[in-house]
């Protein structure tokens, strides 16, 4: 199964053509049979799909666990007709109906970009912000399931190993695990708004932004691997109503079952043991310490990842534990090349202090990248540039009496905020070519 990658970039339509005739073998007795669809009931149809693609799998779940009774052929009726009989449930392209716009969206975004974007806001058609959304969220699930595939062996089981998970794969069990809950509340009362938001929150912040960053350096570990499979199925589980082809190309990948669809699994549930206070609070100190830091590295332009020397200091024990037993993840995700526990230390070094604890970043010559340097002349240049061509525009009295007052007093704000930034950058361009203090030049 993971003898072969997943290219480097997702082809949505190659996806629709692979698995948009297996949505036909959902009830062999009754072969889906194309249904005209209106361009204007096509966002109806989409929300009725995604909230019956829930309900089918919920059933599933409840019935499992004896909270419902087991499914019988009248649950996929009504009025004499399936439920699932819909063309949007075939690629898109197949319908015969639909309009010029919806083929040339179809073109270019793909089948599940359209139906997510189409459940973030209702309306026809959506807007070109939300369809990129959607397709860059489609894209990122897919760079996350390559890196999977990429380090996978194939035999890892279906569940996490709890004994033998990190702070940070707990705390995202936790944040999977109350994610789910919200997301089975919010189809139940078809609230599919803010299901999506929910779930590209989920994506993009937290899976991609920090459990994936955080986990590269222990993907060697069995437990690491067991945990990235079971989360990489459980988030193709959520987004299955959203978008069932890639979903169902992560299901094909990463798991065993002999059933290939993904309508015939249950939908995942709430689970009391996946809740872990403690350690989801060692890792939100540890997430807003590196927010700091990364704070600070761009507050001053210091492009990440970079070589310098990051001091933390802090007189609260357990800070002091957590930044001793994460100095490697802190290190990896502020994009650092070494940080210690120390005083902070006399001479120039760029500082910020908060209740726990303060950062400060040695601007050491031997220990900084050169391009700081050069990025920092080019924004001084260019902010420069664009500050002289809004003093002329704010100084030439008949081009000002010609605009608007609102207009003028938002190019005001902009040049007040330029010459806020170059001051910064003059700043920090004066520490990187001060004298060295006598601690500096003994080190």
């Amino acid at each position: 199964m993971f003898r072969f990658l997943l290219p480097k970039h997702c082809d949505h339509h190659a996806l629709e053509s692979r698995w948009g005739n297996v949505w036909r073998q959902i009830d062999s007795s009754q072969p889906a049979t194309r249904e005209d669809i209106k361009p204007g009931d096509l966002s109806t149809c989409i929300h009725k799909d995604i909230l019956l693609r829930h309900r089918i799998m919920r059933e599933i779940s409840l019935q499992e666990t004896g909270g419902a009774p087991p499914l019988t052929k009248e649950m996929y009726s009504e009025n004499g007709r399936k439920l699932l009989d819909f063309s949007l449930l075939l690629p898109f392209g197949a319908c015969d109906d639909a309009d010029s716009d919806s083929q040339d969206m179809l073109r270019i975004y793909g089948t599940d970009a359209l139906r997510f974007a189409i459940a973030m806001q209702p309306g026809w058609p959506p807007g070109p912000s939300r369809l990129q959304g959607a397709l860059t969220l489609a894209n990122k699930f897919w760079n996350c399931l390559r890196f999977a595939c990429m380090h996978l062996q194939g035999d890892e089981p279906l569940s996490p190993d709890l004994r033998s998970s990190s702070d940070m794969e707990r705390w995202f069990l936790q944040r999977l695990n109350t994610t789910t809950a919200q997301l089975n509340e919010h189809f139940e009362r078809n609230q599919l708004s803010s299901a999506c938001a929910r779930l590209q929150y989920l994506v993009r912040h937290d899976l991609s932004g920090w459990f994936l960053e955080s986990i590269r350096l222990h993907i060697g570990n069995p437990a690491s691997r067991q945990c990235v499979r079971y989360v990489m199925l459980h988030i193709a589980h959520l987004l299955h109503p959203l978008m069932p082809n890639i979903t169902q190309e992560t299901f094909f990948r990463l798991s065993t079952s002999p059933q290939k669809l993904f309508l015939q699994h249950p939908f995942p549930e709430f689970r009391s043991e996946l809740i872990f206070p403690q350690a989801t609070r060692r890792v939100e100190q540890l997430r807003k310490l590196v927010h700091s830091i990364r704070s600070l590295m761009g507050l001053h332009f210091i492009p990440a990842p970079s070589r310098i020397t990051v001091i933390l200091t802090s007189n609260e024990p357990e800070i002091q534990r957590l930044i001793l037993a994460h100095a490697e993840d802190i290190c990896h995700l502020a994009g650092i090349s070494n940080m210690r526990l120390d005083d902070p230390p006399p001479g120039h070094a760029i500082r910020t202090v908060s209740r726990s604890w303060s950062i400060s970043i040695l601007l050491d010559d031997s220990r900084i990248h050169d391009s700081i340097r050069v990025s920092l002349l080019k924004e001084k240049d260019d902010l420069s540039r664009r500050i002289l061509r809004m003093q002329h525009k704010l100084g030439n009295r008949g081009f000002m009496d010609s605009i608007r007052t609102d207009t003028a007093r938002r190019w005001k704000t902009r040049l007040r905020r330029d010459l806020r930034r170059r001051e910064r950058v003059i700043r920090t361009l004066g520490m990187l070519t001060a004298p060295q203090s006598e601690t500096m030049r003994k080190r």
